[in-house]
């Protein structure tokens, strides 16, 4: 599914279904500049991605201290990273920082 431009194919990450933000209502929702950013859909609260404090709605821009412009993004900065999360996610309208260690 294609909107704007941007997929919006669904992904698991860390045990949460993620997809690319996409149309002027979540940029604007979010107070994002364009469209940019990976959307978490839901964050079960059995999950890595809850322990790890991500929330639903949150939105990550930043990964390993890389930009996240796109899904493809992510998958490929998760993929390369040896351990440990450090995130800055869009929650509601304000950036915050996510650590965490093995």
């Amino acid at each position: 599914t294609l909107h704007f431009g941007r997929d919006l194919t669904p992904w698991n990450w860390l045990g949460a279904p993620v997809r690319n933000v996409a149309g002027w209502g979540e940029v604007s929702t979010a107070g994002l500049p364009a469209e940019t950013g990976v959307l978490l859909l839901e964050v079960p609260v059995q999950g890595e991605a809850f322990r790890l404090g991500l929330r639903p709605h949150d939105i990550v821009l930043r990964l390993q201290g890389q930009k996240v412009d796109s899904l493809n993004d992510l998958k490929r900065i998760s993929g390369a990273a040896a351990s440990g999360l450090d995130a800055t996610v869009r929650r509601g309208q304000a950036d915050i920082t996510l650590r965490s260690r093995p």
